[in-house]
C-alpha cells in the first residue's frame, strides 16, 4: 500500500525528459532463436531520414541531486492498446504477465503479483476476483493515464507497506491549476483505432480551474474483438469492453493541497484465455482523497481511499463450453479495501525525517456455481480478512555530493477467514471436498505476522556527470489470502496461470528478502547511461510444490487430471542487471533503449522460479522536430530455458520485432499520430504470456499464447 506525501529531501529531484519511442510495436529481425538487433539498427538508420508522422511520448528519468536515477517515468503512448500494463515493457527491469487483453500483472526484476506494490493515484485497489482479472493497472485506461512511475532498485520504506518486489505508481489525468483568479475551462478529446482487432478507444477530459480550485470530469471507453496471429488465425477469448468515469476536485493554496476523486470502472464481457474463466463483468467503485499541509518547518500529509469490486466470471459464455453440463462453472466474487495513512516530515540533524502510520484493510469473497445444477455450490473464499498496520521512520541527508537514506518499517499483518463448504459434488469427489472443508474449518485460520523492514541507500557524486549508488535492504511480505486460505484444489492463484490446481497453507511464514543494489550513472550533454546490478536472497519464498495431502491430490486428479500443488515456503534467489541508455546523435536525432536480465532460482532444490522474463531489451532511433517526430524501434527477447519444473513450465524461443510510429501536430489543437506494430508480421510467443485455456479455436489447448501479428493503428487528439 502506498500513500501520498510531500517529498522528503532525497526526492528533491530534477527530471531529465527524454523523448522516446514508446511503442509496443513489433517487427522482426530474428537471429537464430535468440534475436539480436543489428538489422533493426540498420533499418532504423534508414527510416529516420524517410519517416512520416508518429506519436512520440517520453521517458522521464528522475534523479536525485547526486547522479543516480531512482524513478523511471513513462508517459502514455498511442500504441499501448487497451492494457496500460504493457508500458512496463519499456522500463529497465520491468515487464508484464499477460493473461488477457485487460489483465496485465506487473513484473519487476523477477517478482510479480502481490510482491510488487502497485497504486493508482495513491490508492490500493481491491481485486474483485481471486485470479487478478482486474489487476491494478486495468483500472487505468491509456486514454486517461497521465504517467506511470516505476521505482528503480530498492524501494524506500515510506513508499508502501509491502514492497519486497518493487513499487509502481499510476496517476490519471485531471487537468492542472491555472495561474490567476479567473476560471479557465479546457477540454481534451482523443479517439483511436487498431486494425488488428478492430479496437476502438475514446477518452474525454473537461476541467475548469483557477489558481486555487479545480474541477474535472473524465471518461473513457475501450472495445475490441479477438486478436489475430499468423495471418487470419484467431486468439479466442481476447475481446474486451471497458468504461471508466471520474469526477475530481482539487484545492491548493500557499501551504496546503487537497484532492478528492470519485471513480467508476465497468469492465463488461472480456476474455482471459490464459485463465480457466472469462470476465462477464467487473463493476468497481473507487474513492480517493489526499492532502498535505505545512506548519512552519513541519509538513503533514495523509491519504484515504476506498474501493469495492463486484465480479462475475464463467467458463462457457466466451469460449467453447465444456462437453459435460456438470463441468459448467460460474464464479461470483467481491473485494473491498479501505486504505489510509498519515505522515509528518520535519528537519532533523542536517536532514529530513519522515514518520508515519498506514493501514490497509481488505476482505474478499468467491462463490462457485453450476447453472445446470442448482445444488452445486462451493464457498471458495468466505470473508478472508487481511489487515496490515504499518509504522515507519525514514531519515534522509543530502548535500551537493552525496545522499544518505536510512529507513525502518514495522508491519503487523492480521488474517482470518470464515468456515467454507461445498455441496452438489457427487461420489468420491464430494466426499473428498467435504473432508477438505472439515479440515480447513477445524484448523487455526487466524494468523498474525510481525514483519520488520529496513533500508540503507547511499549515493556519491565522483565528478560532474558521474555517480555511484548503493542500496541494502531487508524486505518482507506476509502470505496473500489465496496462498493462505485456498482449501479446495483450484486455480484461484492470483493469476499464476500455470494450469495447475493449488491448495493453500495455514502454516505459511512471511517471505523475507535481503537485497543489495549497486548502480552507476554517467551523464553528459549527449549520453545518459545508468546500469544497475542487484542480488536478492529470499527466505521462505512462497511457491507451489507437490503436496502430501492425499485427499487434495485425489480431488485435484479427478478435477484436472493432475495432482495438486500446495503453497509452501522454500528458499530462492533472484539476481540480474538492467540499464537505461540514451545517446544524442545530433540536434534532431537520438538513440534510446534499455537492456534487462534477471535470473530466478530455488536454492533449496535444483529448480528455477516460475514465469521469469528472459533477457530482453529495446532500442529506438528517433528523428524529432517541433511539429513532428518519427521513431523506428527494435524489441528483442532471448529464449528462456531456465524454467520451473514444479510448474511444468515450457521453454520459449527468442524473437525480434520492429515497430514504427510517428506523430504530427497539425496545429495547436489537433495532433495526428499512428504507427505499425510488428512491422514484419513476425510470429512469436512471449514467455510471460500464459497457456491457452480455450478449446476449439485455432490455437491448441494448453499451448502458449501467441503474440499478436502486424497492427496498424492511428489516433486523433483534439484540445480546446
Amino acid at each position: 500500500m502506498s500513500h501520498t506525501h510531500l517529498p522528503v529531501a532525497a526526492y528533491h529531484k530534477q527530471p531529465i525528459k527524454i523523448s522516446a519511442p514508446r511503442l509496443d510495436c513489433t517487427g522482426s529481425s530474428p537471429m537464430n532463436d535468440n534475436l539480436l538487433i543489428p538489422l533493426a539498427l540498420a533499418v532504423s538508420a534508414y527510416s529516420a531520414g524517410v519517416a512520416a508522422q508518429a506519436q512520440l511520448p517520453e521517458i522521464v528519468v528522475v534523479e536525485a541531486a547526486v547522479e543516480g536515477p531512482e524513478v523511471t517515468t513513462v508517459l502514455p503512448e498511442v500504441s499501448v492498446g487497451a492494457d496500460t500494463a504493457t508500458l512496463l515493457r519499456r522500463v529497465p527491469g520491468a515487464n508484464v504477465n499477460s493473461n488477457g487483453p485487460l489483465t496485465g500483472i506487473a513484473q519487476y526484476r523477477g517478482t510479480f503479483g502481490n510482491r510488487v506494490s502497485v497504486v493508482v493515484d495513491g490508492a490500493v485497489l481491491a481485486n474483485g476476483g481471486p485470479n487478478s482479472m482486474d489487476s491494478p493497472l486495468s483500472y487505468v485506461p491509456n486514454g486517461l493515464l497521465r504517467e506511470l512511475r516505476v521505482t528503480r532498485g530498492i524501494v524506500s520504506v515510506s513508499a508502501g507497506q509491502e514492497t519486497l518486489g518493487g513499487h509502481i505508481e499510476a496517476s490519471m489525468r485531471n487537468g492542472s491549476f491555472a495561474t490567476g483568479a479567473d476560471v479557465d475551462v479546457h477540454s481534451e478529446i482523443s479517439t483511436s483505432y487498431s486494425g488488428l482487432n478492430d479496437g476502438i478507444s475514446a477518452s474525454a477530459l473537461v476541467y475548469g480551474a483557477n489558481q486555487h480550485h479545480k474541477v474535472a470530469v473524465s471518461a473513457s471507453y475501450d472495445n475490441g474483438n479477438d486478436s489475430h496471429y499468423e495471418g487470419d488465425n484467431v486468439i479466442e477469448a481476447t475481446e474486451y469492453d471497458r468504461s471508466r468515469y471520474n469526477l475530481h476536485y482539487g484545492y491548493q493554496n500557499d501551504t496546503s493541497e487537497f484532492s478528492l476523486t470519485l471513480g467508476r470502472n465497468e469492465t463488461d464481457v472480456s476474455g482471459t484465455p490464459a485463465l480457466p474463466m472469462d470476465i462477464l463483468y467487473i463493476d468497481s467503485d473507487i474513492a480517493t482523497a489526499n492532502f498535505a499541509t505545512a506548519f512552519d518547518e513541519v509538513t503533514f500529509s495523509g491519504h484515504l481511499s476506498y474501493s469495492h469490486a463486484d465480479h462475475l466470471m464463467d467458463n462457457f459464455s466466451l469460449r467453447q463450453a465444456p462437453a459435460s453440463p456438470m463441468r459448467f462453472r460460474s464464479t461470483h466474487a467481491t473485494g473491498r479495501t479501505l486504505d489510509y495513512a498519515l505522515q509528518a516530515n520535519l528537519p532533523l540533524l542536517a536532514g529530513e525525517l519522515a514518520v508515519g502510520v498506514d493501514v490497509n484493510e481488505s476482505i474478499h469473497n468467491a462463490d462457485v456455481a453450476n447453472p445446470n445444477n442448482p445444488l452445486f455450490a462451493i464457498r471458495n473464499f468466505n470473508d478472508p480478512v487481511r489487515n496490515t498496520y504499518g509504522l515507519f521512520g525514514e531519515w534522509v541527508m543530502e548535500d551537493e555530493d552525496r545522499t544518505l537514506e536510512l529507513g525502518l518499517r514495522f508491519n503487523r499483518v492480521s488474517t482470518d477467514a470464515d468456515p467454507v463448504s461445498a455441496s452438489g459434488m457427487m461420489g468420491m469427489m464430494g466426499n473428498g471436498a467435504d473432508a477438505l472443508a472439515a479440515a480447513f474449518n477445524s484448523g487455526d485460520r487466524s494468523e498474525t505476522f510481525n514483519n520488520t523492514d529496513w533500508v540503507v541507500k547511499y549515493a556519491q557524486r565522483l565528478r560532474k556527470g558521474v555517480g555511484v549508488h548503493l542500496g541494502l535492504a531487508r524486505k518482507s511480505r506476509a502470505p496473500s489470502y489465496q496462498e493462505h486460505y485456498l482449501w479446495l484444489p483450484m486455480q484461484s492463484t492470483g493469476g499464476l496461470a500455470d494450469g495447475r490446481s493449488y491448495i493453500g497453507n495455514l502454516d505459511l511464514d512471511s517471505e523475507v528478502a535481503h537485497e543489495i543494489n549497486l548502480g552507476l550513472s554517467l551523464r553528459s550533454e549527449r549520453l545518459v547511461f545508468s546500469p544497475e546490478i542487484f542480488y536478492r536472497e529470499i527466505d521462505d519464498y512462497i511457491q507451489g510444490t507437490p503436496t502430501a495431502n492425499v485427499t487434495a491430490n485425489q480431488v485435484s486428479t479427478m478435477m484436472s487430471g493432475n495432482p495438486a500443488l500446495q503453497f509452501n515456503n522454500v528458499d530462492a534467489e533472484i539476481y540480474g542487471i538492467d540499464t537505461f541508455y540514451r545517446y544524442q546523435l545530433s540536434d534532431l536525432l537520438h538513440l534510446e533503449g534499455h537492456l534487462s536480465y534477471v535470473r530466478g532460482k530455488r536454492t533449496d532444490v535444483s529448480d528455477n522460479l516460475y514465469r521469469i522474463a528472459p533477457l530482453n531489451g529495446r532500442i529506438g532511433l528517433t528523428y524529432r522536430k517541433p511539429s513532428y517526430s518519427v521513431t523506428l524501434e527494435s524489441e528483442f527477447y532471448a529464449g528462456q530455458s531456465d524454467v520451473a519444473a514444479f510448474n511444468n513450465e515450457e521453454k520459449t524461443a527468442g524473437y525480434g520485432l520492429v515497430n514504427l510510429r510517428a506523430f504530427y501536430d497539425l496545429n495547436e489543437q489537433v495532433t495526428l499520430s499512428g504507427g505499425i506494430d510488428n512491422l514484419f508480421d513476425k510470429t512469436h510467443r512471449n514467455h510471460l504470456a500464459g497457456y491457452n485455456r480455450v478449446a476449439g479455436g485455432d490455437l491448441a489447448l494448453g499451448d502458449r499464447l501467441y503474440g499478436t501479428g502486424i497492427n496498424i493503428y492511428g489516433r486523433v487528439s483534439y484540445r480546446f
